[in-house]
Parts: C-alpha cells; sequence; structure tokens
C-alpha cells in the first residue's frame, strides 16, 4: 500500500461532541489535547511537519474544521477516538475523506485499543493505531515513503482486500525519557478553562503527561492493560524544565499534570519539588493519584509548598465490601489520605461509581453518605461503563441492555438483579444535588471564587446539577 507522494505533514484533530448530529456541544472546562504533543513531537523528531487543531475545545463545526485541513494540506489526518464520541469521530472521519480522499485517515486513542476490527468496517478509517502509537505512526509514515509493505510495524491494523490485517502489538515505549520537548507552542492559540484551579481571565493554563503506565488494577479501566503496569516516567529534572519552559516561554501559571498516578514515585515528587523550590518558580499546579501512592505527609507537605493546589482521587465507593471487590483501599485508609491532604494546605476531589460489582441500593447510600462525610472539596459521581478491554466488560458483557455508544455517558447500559438500570441514572441526579446544595458546601466554596469569571462558571455547574443535565464525571482524565 503506497502514497502518491511522501508524507511530510501530519494533522492532529480533535472532534467536537454532537458533530453527527450538525451541532456543537460546549464544555464548561476544557482541556488540551496532550496525547497530540506526545505524537507530534516524536514525529517531528524524525521530519514529519504537524499540525494540531482542538477543533472540540474551540467547538469548530464541521466546515472550519475542512477548511483548516484545506489550507494546511496535510498527508495524514489522525484522530483521537474515544468511545463515547465514536460516531462524531466517524462522521468526522467520512467527511474528511468526502472532500480529501487522497488523504490517509489514522486512528487511535482507548476506543481502538480493543475495538479497532469494528472500526477498521468503517470504510473512511485507513489504518487504525492501538496501543502506543508514536513510534507505530513513524514507523509506518517512514514504511509507505520506502514503499515497503506496512507489515513490517508493529502496531498496526488495517484492511487489505476487504480482510483485516493486524500486526503483532508493539510493546510499550521503554524509555519515554527519549521523547524530544514537547511543541506546546501549537495549543497556545486558545485559553483553556480549567477544572482543578480557581481561574481568572488573567491565568495562563496549560496541561501535560509526564509518565505511562499504571500498577493498579481497577475493574473499570484498561490502562493497566493498555499501558502496562510498569510505571515509565520522565526524571524529576525534566519535570520541572517543562513547566519553567511553559511559564518563561509562554506565561503559564497554572499546570495540570494528565498522568493517571502522578504520585506513584513518591521519591520522585519530592525531588520535583526540591527543584521546583530551589528555581523559586511560582506555579499552580494539580495532579491525580491513587489513595495508595500518596499516604506520605512529607510530600503533601512539600507538594503544597511548591504550589499543588488540587489532587483528583477515584475513591469509588463509600462500602467496604464494594471497595474490596473493586480492589480499592478502605474506607479508614481513604479517611487518612484526605485528612493529609487538607493537612497540607491541598485540595481534594472525590470521584465515586454508582453500579459498581455487587453494588446494591443500600452500598450506593452509604457511598453517597460517605462522600458526604468525607466532604472533599469538589466530588463527582458517574455510572459505571464497561467499556471494552476492562475487567468490568468481562463481568459485564452479557447484562449489556444497550451498546450503543452514545448512551454510554447518558444512561445506565447494564441491567442487574438487584436493581433497574434507571435507579443509577435517579441515583446519580441525587448524589450531585445532595452534595453541592448544602448549605456548608455553598459558603465554603464562595469563599474560594476569586472572578466574576470563576463564578459564573459555578454558577453554570450548579444549575446543570439542579436540572439533572451534567450527568457523568466532569474533569475526568481517562473515559475507559
Amino acid at each position: 500500500m503506497t502514497t502518491r507522494k511522501p508524507i511530510e505533514k501530519v494533522h492532529f484533530i480533535t472532534t467536537p461532541h454532537g458533530l453527527e448530529f450538525g451541532r456543537v456541544d460546549a464544555a464548561i472546562y476544557s482541556t488540551p489535547p496532550a496525547a497530540f504533543l506526545w505524537l507530534s513531537a516524536h514525529l517531528e523528531s524524525k521530519g514529519i511537519e504537524c499540525r494540531i487543531q482542538d477543533a472540540y475545545t474551540k467547538m469548530l463545526d464541521l466546515e472550519t474544521i475542512l477548511k483548516d485541513i484545506e489550507d494546511f494540506q496535510p498527508d495524514v489526518v489522525g484522530l483521537s477516538v474515544f468511545t463515547i464520541v465514536w460516531y462524531d469521530n466517524a462522521y468526522l472521519a467520512a467527511k474528511i475523506k468526502e472532500r480529501f480522499p487522497e488523504v490517509l485517515l489514522v486512528m487511535g486513542g482507548y476506543h481502538v485499543n480493543h475495538s479497532y476490527e469494528e472500526v477498521l468496517q468503517f470504510e473512511a478509517v485507513d489504518y487504525c493505531l492501538p496501543l502506543e502509537g508514536e513510534t507505530s505512526l513513524a514507523e509506518l509514515i517512514e514504511c509507505l515513503n520506502a514503499g515497503d509493505d506496512p507489515q513490517k510495524v508493529k502496531g498496526l491494523a488495517w484492511r487489505e482486500n476487504g480482510n483485516l490485517v493486524a500486526t503483532e502489538p508493539r510493546p510499550p515505549l521503554h524509555d519515554i525519557m527519549t521523547l524530544p520537548r514537547f511543541p506546546y507552542h501549537k495549543l497556545m492559540d486558545h485559553r483553556y478553562v480549567p477544572w482543578c484551579f480557581s481561574h481568572s481571565p488573567k491565568d495562563r493554563f496549560m496541561a501535560t503527561i509526564t509518565s505511562r503506565g499504571c500498577p493498579n488494577q481497577c475493574v473499570f479501566c484498561d490502562i493497566g492493560r493498555t499501558e502496562g503496569r510498569r510505571f515509565r516516567h520522565f526524571t524529576a529534572q525534566r519535570v520541572a524544565d517543562e513547566m519553567e519552559y511553559l511559564h518563561t516561554e509562554f506565561g503559564v501559571n497554572q499546570i495540570e499534570f494528565l498522568d493517571a498516578l502522578f504520585t506513584t514515585n513518591n521519591k520522585r515528587v519530592i525531588e520535583l519539588c526540591g527543584i521546583l523550590k530551589e528555581r523559586g518558580l511560582e506555579l499552580e499546579w494539580a495532579c491525580a493519584s491513587a489513595i495508595r501512592f500518596t499516604d506520605n505527609q512529607e510530600m503533601l507537605d512539600a507538594m503544597a509548598e511548591t504550589g499543588c493546589k488540587k489532587i483528583f482521587y477515584g475513591v469509588e465507593s463509600g462500602n467496604p465490601a464494594i471497595l474490596k471487590r473493586v480492589k480499592k483501599l478502605t474506607t479508614d485508609q481513604v479517611r487518612k489520605v484526605i485528612g493529609m491532604t487538607k493537612k497540607a494546605g491541598i485540595l481534594s476531589h472525590a470521584a465515586y461509581i454508582f453500579g459498581l460489582p455487587g453494588d446494591t441500593p443500600d452500598t450506593m447510600e452509604d457511598t453517597l453518605a460517605f462522600a458526604k462525610s468525607l466532604n472533599t472539596d469538589t466530588a463527582s459521581f458517574s455510572m459505571a461503563i464497561p467499556f471494552k478491554g476492562t475487567e468490568l466488560y468481562d463481568l459485564y458483557k452479557d447484562k449489556l441492555i444497550s451498546t450503543d455508544y452514545r448512551e454510554y455517558q447518558r444512561s445506565a447500559v447494564f441491567k442487574v438483579d438487584e436493581y433497574e438500570p434507571e435507579y443509577l441514572e435517579k441515583m446519580l441526579i441525587k448524589a450531585h444535588k445532595q452534595y453541592y446544595l448544602r448549605i456548608r458546601y455553598i459558603l465554603s466554596r464562595l469563599g474560594k471564587i476569586k472572578s466574576w469569571h470563576d463564578l459564573w462558571i459555578h454558577v453554570r455547574i450548579g444549575l446543570g446539577f439542579l436540572l439533572g443535565k451534567i450527568r457523568y464525571k466532569m474533569g475526568s482524565h481517562k473515559e475507559d
């Protein structure tokens, strides 16, 4: 399989939600597509010019996206696909192929990791890159430019004469320190609004990733399966350099680390904080991690001293039996670490899931009661979603009542004996209302708002909860 001319340009595009229905859904918060930074950094080190168009955050309509492609004239267009927006991506891919039939359409992302056979039934897609795609995409381009057989490239899937072809899976990149500095300038044409900071128009926010892999074995997540359980990370020096570069070159003063578990290596975090303190960088930053990797008061104090403002914790349940079943820690351990986080002066966000294996109406009420008693600065409640590639899917695949991915963010898509699917939807609205409409909570939040812009965002979120329109975890870095 060859192209008519050498591949020299790659255009990465995020897909607006609702595009298949001719609309563009707005997001209250927005996060830079850091995965495209990884891909662009690697490709540009090989001499391939890249553009990143964050059409999702910018709320671009179809014609604007197509005009941007026409202006850049890429040889390859890359889309990163999350399951809940697969149909939007399929629609965009079809329109791109219709307008630019000579462009190679490549897809990667979490949905592709476990469903590339399904994706490749869609004729607009030329290649899929399951698992980590930087090296695979670079080698595919090199192979096509040389007129070689793509079967030489690991981590690749495509159709050939109507048949599915999949090469040997590509192992995770062993040393991610080999990646060049990320081309952040490609995303600086838009002002992102973070979920994790009190934010005003004068603030400048950017997100990055400093590690891959996850040693946890959460039943609802596939990161350990797709990225491996070995924690691979940038050194503390590299992370500090990235932070300083963002601050000095672009005026960024708020940084979110999108790593699945930023504090997995406590020693690295403490060393990073030491470097930040030495350099005197005045930055705010936030991260996500697990309770088990944050039980270290020395580390939390150092994080707070060097600007860490918030930590996202996946608590998941408030019932001891459910926590044990989904391979999480105890409620006492959760209380301890949340208390340590508060003692350090860092805000905490706790995420909970209704509908986990073994859940009943009683255990879900336990979770809501625990969440209110824990009283983290923010909290989110979501329905369990059995995404392919997760242990949850293996447990629930025979209980699915819908395989329409559009429903995955709106409705319960499985049925168990303990409750009706509609119960999860009602519980989700109830939990958000009961958590966020407490007088105690409202008064505490009002004291932390630092701009009219910040206040307007809080009002929008509150109205959404009140009207039952926000039905899934916001600010989450992992979709499946």
